[in-house]
This record gives C-alpha cells, sequence and structure tokens, in this order.
C-alpha cells in the first residue's frame, strides 16, 4: 500500500470518526437507589431532549463524537450536570442527590396530574408562558392547547377576557392558585381582569381537560387551571418590561428578587401597569397589580408568603354588536334601531361607527374592582418519603360597576313618585352602582408520602367561607324626590361553606403498569336571601353532599409509548342566579358528569404524538331555555341527558436544528338529547301572550365548535434570534342549543407572528426585543356572542349580538435584566 493509500484510509477513518453518531443511554436513579422517571434530559450542545421512562431508562440517538455535557433535571433533586467524551454507544447511569430544600411543586401536587396519569393534560413552563405574554390576559397563554377558545370583550385581549375548554365556559373551569381556589364561590366564574399581568408571576401552569384528578372549589366539568407562582432564584435580579403597540396599548412591568440571603431567606416582587383604549369604541382598561413573594427555606422546611392584588377600571363592553352592525346591513341596522326604541343620537352611533361599536356612551359607564390575595404556604418533610403542606389564604374584592338607566321605574329604586306641574312622574332617568364587597378565606392541606416503592398515598382537603355583601346605589337621578345620594336600593348578604376531603392512591402493579384511585367527598351550604313562592324575599339555605370518585391506569407498552385510561365522577351546584332567582318549588338541581378518557402517548427523539379519546356524559345540565319560572325570572333549567364526545390529536416534532413544529386539533360532536325552548309571545300592541314552545331533539351545545386546532412554527435562524408562526383555528359555534344555523358564530382562522432578538450584552445580564402582531391577514371574525328571541304579532324576532376582534395589531416590547 503506498503512501497515498496510507492517507485516503486514515482520512476516511478519521472523518468517519468525526461524523459518525453515537447513542447515549442508563438509568436515572435517587440516593435511595429508586428509579426516577419523568427526568428532564438535555444535551447542552444541541436542542436534543428526552425525559426518563417509569424505571428512570433514557436513550438519546444520534450524538455526534466528541465532548457532551448533559443537564439532567428532576423534581425535588438537584440539578446534575455530567460531561462525558463519546467516541461510541455509551451507557452511563446517573445518580442524582435530593434536594436541600422542598421542591414548589410539592405545594400543588395533591390537586395536580403527574404527565403519566389517565387525564389529558398540558404543563405551560416559564419559557412558554413567556412566548406568548405580550401583556395580554392569562387566558390567552391558552390559546394554544387543545380545545381552548379565547374570547376578549375589548377585541384585543386586554381587559375581560375568557377561556373556553372543550366548549365548557368559565364557571365550569376550576382554576387555583397554588392549589388554592380562585373561582368566586357564588357565580363560580373567574375574572382574569382582576389579575393583570399574573402570567408574569407564574412558573408554569397545568390545564387538566375533563374532570381530571380531585380539585379544591366547585368541581371540574370542562377542565381545571392550576397556576403555580413563580420560584425564588438563588441568585439577585431586577428586571424590566416596557412595550407599546396598537390601540394605545401600553405594558409596563417591574420585577425583583433578593436570591439566596444567608442559603435561607429570599423575597421578590413584581409591579405592572397595563393600558389600552381597546379595539371596541371606548372599551379602555386601567389595569394595576403587585406580586411580593418571601420565603425561609432549610432542609425539612418551606414557609412561604405571598401577597398579590389586582385593580381594574374598564370601560364596559359587555353589551355586544348587532349583527347587522357586523355584516354592514344599513335596512337591517334601522329595523334592529326601531324594534329596540333607539334614539337618534343612539341610532347614528349605530349606523356610523363601523364594527368596532359600543351602545354604551356614558363617560363613566366602567367596571371599577380590586381585589387582593393573601396566601401562607407550609411544606414539612417528616419521616423518610412523607410530606405534609398547609396552606392559609385569605382574599379580598370590592367595587361595583356604573350604569346610565333610562326611564327607570322610580318604585324599583325604593324612590317615591315625585310631583310635578301637576304630574305624578313614577319613572327618571339615572345612575346606580351595583357593588360586591366579599371575602374568601380558608386553608387547604395534604399528607403525601411512599410507605412502598410501588405505593404513593395523598390524603389532603381544604375548608373555605365566603361572605359576599350585594347592593345597589342611586348616585344620581333626574327626578330623585326624597331620596338620597349613595340610595340603596337593594341590599343583601351570602355565606357559604365549602368542605371537602379526599384521598388518593397510585400503585405500580408490575414494571409497566400503574393504577390510581381518587376518592373525594364534598360538603356545601349556602345561606342567601331568595324569593319564595309568592315572590317575598326571606333568608333560604341550601345543604348539598356530594361523593366524586376517579380510577384509571397508565401503562408503558415500550420504552417510547404509554396507554392510559381512566373514568371519574364530577358534580357541581348551581350558581347564586339560579338560586336567587328561583323559590324552592323551581330551584334547579345540581349537575352530575361521568368523564370516561383513553389515550396513547407515543413519543422518540424528534418527535411526539399523543392521541386522547373523551366522552363526558352529563346528567342534569343546567342550559337556559327561555322559560318564565314561578317567580317571574328567566333561569337556567336541568336537562335530562346530554354528552360531548370527541378525539384530541397532539404532535410535536424537531424538524433540524433550529426549527420546531408544534400542533393539536380537536374534533368533536357535543349534543343535548331533548331540548324545550320557551320563547316571549305578544300581539300586534305588545300585549303579551303565553309563551310559545318549541321542542327539539339531538341539538349541539352553544359554544361547543366541532373542530378546532392550533399550529406553532418556531424557527431560530441566528444565535439569538427565534421566529414563531401561529395559527389557531375555531370551527362554526351555535349561539344556542337549538341547533338553528341562523344563530352561529361563523368559523375562523387566525394568523399571528412574534419575533424576538436577544442579543449579546455585556452591561447587563441579558436583553431581549419581542415584537407580536397579531392577526396578521387582518381576519374579520368574532370570539364571541349571544342571542335572544321572541315573537311580535306571529313573526319570529331575533337578535343576535357578537364581539368582533382587533384586525391586525401589533405590541412590541424590551425585556432588560440586570
Amino acid at each position: 500500500m503506498n503512501k497515498n493509500a496510507l492517507l485516503i484510509l486514515f482520512s476516511v477513518l478519521v472523518s468517519f470518526k468525526a461524523y459518525a453518531q453515537f447513542t447515549l443511554s442508563g438509568r436515572i436513579r435517587g440516593a435511595q437507589q429508586e428509579p426516577l422517571s419523568g427526568a428532564l434530559l438535555s444535551v447542552l450542545q444541541t436542542q436534543k431532549q428526552t425525559l426518563s421512562n417509569n424505571d428512570g431508562s433514557y436513550r438519546i440517538s444520534n450524538l455526534k463524537a466528541g465532548t457532551a455535557t448533559i443537564a439532567c433535571r428532576s423534581i425535588g433533586y438537584r440539578d446534575t450536570l455530567i460531561t462525558v467524551s463519546l467516541s461510541a454507544n455509551t451507557t452511563l447511569d446517573i445518580r442524582m442527590e435530593a434536594s436541600p430544600y422542598l421542591s414548589r411543586e410539592i405545594v400543588v401536587s395533591a390537586t395536580r396530574s403527574p404527565s403519566a396519569s389517565g387525564y389529558a393534560q398540558n404543563t405551560l413552563n416559564k419559557e412558554e408562558i413567556q412566548l406568548l405574554n405580550t401583556g395580554q390576559d392569562l387566558p390567552y397563554m391558552l390559546q394554544l392547547l387543545p380545545s381552548a377558545v379565547i374570547t376578549s370583550d375589548a377585541g384585543n385581549g386586554i381587559g375581560y377576557t375568557g377561556v373556553r375548554i372543550r366548549g365548557s365556559d368559565a364557571s365550569r373551569i376550576n382554576v387555583s392558585v397554588n392549589g388554592i381556589p380562585l373561582n368566586d364561590a357564588e357565580s363560580q366564574l373567574v375574572y382574569w381582569v382582576n389579575m393583570p399581568d399574573f402570567a408574569s408571576s407564574a412558573e408554569n401552569i397545568q390545564v387538566q381537560r375533563g374532570a381530571g384528578t380531585s380539585v379544591n372549589g366547585a368541581g371540574a366539568f370542562g377542565g381545571s387551571i392550576n397556576v403555580l407562582t413563580q420560584s425564588l432564584t438563588d441568585t439577585a435580579y431586577v428586571q424590566s418590561v416596557n412595550g407599546m403597540g396598537s390601540f394605545n396599548t401600553r405594558r409596563h412591568n417591574l420585577s425583583f428578587g433578593t436570591g439566596k440571603i444567608n442559603q435561607h431567606f429570599s423575597l421578590e416582587g413584581r409591579l405592572s401597569k397595563t393600558s389600552s383604549d381597546g379595539y371596541i369604541d371606548r372599551a379602555s382598561a386601567d389595569l394595576k397589580s403587585f406580586y411580593v413573594s418571601t420565603a425561609y427555606e432549610d432542609a425539612k422546611n418551606t414557609l412561604r408568603l405571598n401577597v398579590f392584588s389586582g385593580k381594574e377600571i374598564t370601560y364596559q363592553s359587555w353589551y355586544g354588536t348587532p349583527e347587522s352592525r357586523v355584516n354592514g346591513d344599513l335596512p337591517a341596522m334601522l329595523e334592529y334601531s326601531i324594534r329596540n326604541g333607539l334614539t337618534d343620537e343612539e341610532t347614528s352611533a349605530l349606523i356610523n361607527s363601523g364594527r368596532t361599536y359600543n351602545f354604551y356612551t356614558y363617560d363613566d359607564q366602567v367596571d371599577n374592582y380590586q381585589q387582593d390575595h393573601y396566601q401562607l404556604l407550609y411544606s414539612r418533610h417528616l419521616v423518610k418519603s412523607w410530606s405534609m403542606n398547609i396552606a392559609l389564604h385569605a382574599t379580598r374584592g370590592a367595587g361595583f360597576y356604573e350604569e346610565y338607566k333610562k326611564n327607570q321605574s322610580l318604585e324599583n329604586y325604593s324612590i317615591s313618585a315625585v310631583t310635578l306641574n301637576d304630574s305624578i312622574i313614577t319613572s327618571s332617568d339615572l345612575i346606580r352602582r351595583r357593588w360586591l364587597e366579599n371575602w374568601f378565606w380558608g386553608t387547604t392541606w395534604s399528607l403525601q408520602g411512599n410507605p412502598t416503592s410501588d405505593l404513593e398515598i395523598i390524603w389532603g382537603g381544604a375548608a373555605n367561607r365566603y361572605m359576599g355583601d350585594h347592593f345597589g346605589e342611586v348616585i344620581w337621578a333626574r327626578f330623585a324626590s326624597d331620596s338620597e345620594i349613595r340610595q340603596r336600593y337593594y341590599d343583601n348578604t351570602a355565606t357559604k361553606y365549602d368542605l371537602n376531603t379526599y384521598a388518593k392512591l397510585q400503585w405500580k402493579a408490575g414494571n409497566k403498569t400503574t393504577a390510581f384511585t381518587d376518592l373525594q367527598l364534598r360538603k356545601v351550604d349556602y345561606a342567601f336571601a331568595g324569593p319564595d313562592q309568592n315572590g317575598f324575599i326571606a333568608p333560604q339555605n341550601i345543604s348539598l353532599l356530594f361523593f366524586n370518585p376517579k380510577a384509571g391506569f397508565s401503562y408503558k407498552a415500550s420504552s417510547s409509548m404509554n396507554l392510559y385510561g381512566s373514568v371519574a365522577v364530577a358534580q357541581r351546584e348551581p350558581n347564586r342566579n339560579d338560586y336567587t332567582e328561583s323559590s324552592s318549588s323551581s330551584r334547579p338541581k345540581p349537575e352530575r358528569m361521568i368523564d370516561y378518557e383513553a389515550g396513547i402517548q407515543w413519543s422518540s427523539q424528534k418527535a411526539k404524538i399523543n392521541a386522547n379519546l373523551y366522552y363526558m356524559d352529563y346528567y342534569d345540565q343546567l342550559v337556559l331555555n327561555g322559560k318564565i319560572n314561578d317567580v317571574g325570572s328567566y333561569t337556567r333549567v336541568n336537562i335530562d341527558r346530554s354528552y360531548r364526545t370527541g378525539i384530541e390529536l397532539e404532535t410535536a416534532v424537531q424538524l433540524g436544528k433550529k426549527a420546531s413544529l408544534q400542533a393539536n386539533a380537536t374534533l368533536s360532536d357535543n349534543r343535548i338529547a331533548r331540548l324545550e325552548e320557551f320563547s316571549d309571545d305578544y300581539d300586534a300592541d305588545f300585549n303579551p301572550l303565553p309563551q310559545r314552545v318549541d321542542s327539539y331533539r339531538n341539538t349541539p351545545i352553544a359554544f361547543s365548535p366541532s373542530f378546532t386546532s392550533a399550529l406553532l412554527v418556531q424557527w431560530r435562524p441566528l444565535k439569538g434570534t427565534e421566529l414563531n408562526f401561529i395559527v389557531r383555528h375555531v370551527g362554526r359555534q351555535f349561539l344556542d342549543n337549538t341547533g338553528n344555523s341562523e344563530r352561529t358564530i361563523p368559523a375562523y382562522t387566525v394568523s399571528d407572528i412574534r419575533l424576538g432578538y436577544a442579543p449579546a450584552a455585556k452591561w447587563c445580564k441579558s436583553i431581549r426585543f419581542d415584537v407580536m402582531v397579531n392577526n396578521i391577514f387582518s381576519t374579520l371574525y368574532s370570539s364571541n356572542g349571544y342571542t335572544y328571541g321572541y315573537y311580535y304579532d306571529r313573526a319570529r324576532i331575533q337578535e343576535d349580538l357578537f364581539y368582533p376582534q382587533a384586525t391586525a395589531n401589533f405590541i412590541g416590547q424590551m425585556t432588560l435584566r440586570f
């Protein structure tokens, strides 16, 4: 063999070694040799990541020859860095040390679902939250999750916003912060406007779809949202976020952290202000908030105090935009004006405003509310693998919404009739404020441990009390008679006790199967002022007892495939209006649901696919059907049977070194077996007639699109640069439960784009610029709406109103960290 041949052979061998790809595999164990499942392994020189399996095993393929640094993270253990030299397939077992401090996730693990469970769930980490956090309310952080539909009254995601999960509205979604209930105890709603910029203080957010695990507070019918506030950092920092955008939007955020002081103490805080004129006319928002958290930690104890508050003043955009105005149909607008008694000035505003029309014009037609939260969280490691958590909490809310009302009956406001120029005046234009002042306080607790290596036990519960004062004031009237300023025309107090206890057991039946059961007992006592059969207001009491069992399994079919299934019972009480606007005879029953879930999860080094099947079988679901009850109110009624069923698909794919793709889609069928619709009926002189009744069978459930999907494409063309392309599609939604094709929100597809740039900086820890352009193609669409109808002179009159969303708009921001 000559010299040239030897050189060629040597070059080939060197090239082969340089370009060869190897596999790194092994097991991850704790200090007691226990296998650690769900540990995150990352190769720092690349973007390769994987999670350890139930037996602690892991495998990372297609690694190039040379030195690789492996980062390993697992809840409750120290982060571990290991450097390994690769010249062949390598086996590397990793031993992780328990953290000397309690993990923050332990505090809420009792009400959360592990990644390998029988429930459909997604957890957003801090980086994923920051991707979408440009000042919009927290529901917008959830817009890319399966079966989620977001809404905004003001049209641009700042102010009154909401989220539906599998078609269920906010009153059927259980929300908690650090395991503490957030839903209003009476309305069962969550008003995210009372917690502006709270996403900036979130470490992660878990969304469980369906009944999920046992939670504190009202049962989850569509899903649950659990927010974990941010972890305290080990090093000191100061961070500033400043942004501006369309509709005169401004965002300012200043946060700080002291890091660990004397290895035990730490303090963090945030101060935020967000303001916007809104897309809808006058739909302005002035939002302020703060967050402070301080903690003491040692090897066995964590004591943490969180105080956060939100103050909002928003101009009301609740009324909606008539369909004729959305479509620009002038003849229909004029007909709408005549039907609804609009003045010449109001008709002119309707015709000339465009799709951003807002019915309200009074200067102070605002919602003004403040909510303060106090949380004291204590966790302690007990003997061996046992730990306990206890939390004390209190929430104080106070505020009002102000309205200008025309031609109101003075008698309804406890104001005497006025005699003027020998005429008796019994009605007047006036301005009123409707107040709510409330306290919600209590405790939550849990005890959890592993008596054996194959068994985990969690026992927990909560005891909470709510007290709400509801009252209304007249602050001005054109004809005020002998009334005083702030004349109260109603005043009542409601109290509610909510007690629950639950027990959860999870055990490993062999190396591949994990089974669990979850049993909850919940007691609700509600005292309020409501009407009796004669229409007289009197104190009333409701006492309910719920038993909610759940069970399921997870089966590790292979190192890359997991199967799971579960069945869960959920029950929940009616809301305040259901009780206070009905008598004991017409009062609705609680709702009940049996939720069946089954799914498959498959993953490789570069891709993952999840598929989840669900069937949610409802008994006595509460819906509006237009019927006037025995006290003259339109309230929700129980329907015998209804269901939601569908398939949720998710995928994530790594597209080379610089790009990735995430996508999901939900196909569903949501039906009511039988429904009666009651409609008011009037003759040609507008005299009331008996209500008309129309019967329907097998109709779609309102606000439940049969198809939704989301797509996120991420591309990092240069170091420090990131481009994100987002597409969301929501299918047609019916505005009521009749299935009438003329009462719908049309399907829509919306695309957004975000550009992020983080250049290297020596004078600060980091600097980042972000620009988010929403609805880049200016799609004309509405995300929400409502409908009502009646018969007049034997003709059907139907009014559909919508909440139009903003056309192309942007917000840009700069984040500085020192």
